[in-house]
């Protein structure tokens, strides 16, 4: 089948056409698109979002935690240790808030602060801590030695 130059692919009477913006995805057979999900998927997040006066707090929040995090740095690590209070597994690095800042939690309050390293401070986010806990003991499980070598 022939085409002239400057023309695309002539369509046969067999080739569907696809239709809607779910259409095109790769995932997504041709048809199954539907509009009301979407509105629906669009609200959801919209509902995430935070709103213009949350995000001007959050944003004042965290300027004023870069300019005294020099100075409560050294008190987390000398009231708390320096073990990971995540993990338990090595020493933290970074300072982390116990309740985000995102969600509210206080910028300057020893008791929203702990050490923490910055790998688990990282992945963490805004999650709530006992749920990155389960999500850490799903990761790396307490396994126990295969054979008794002392008994």
């Amino acid at each position: 089948m022939a085409t002239r130059r400057g023309e695309g692919p002539r369509r046969s009477a067999a080739m569907p056409i696809s239709r809607g913006p779910g259409a095109r995805l790769r995932n997504d057979p041709a048809g199954a698109y539907d509009p009301r999900m979407a509105a629906e998927l669009a609200e959801q997040r919209a509902a995430r979002r935070p709103t213009p006066e949350q995000s001007s707090i959050t944003a004042a929040k965290r300027a004023h935690w870069s300019r005294i995090k020099h100075r409560m740095t050294p008190l987390v690590f000398a009231h708390y240790g320096n073990l990971c209070w995540l993990c338990q597994r090595v020493e933290g690095t970074t300072v982390d808030h116990v309740l985000a800042l995102s969600k509210g939690g206080s910028v300057d309050d020893l008791a929203n602060l702990r050490p923490c390293c910055s790998t688990c401070n990282y992945a963490r986010g805004d999650r709530d801590p006992e749920v990155f806990r389960a999500t850490l003991r799903a990761k790396f499980p307490q396994s126990k030695p295969s054979r008794n070598w002392f008994g």
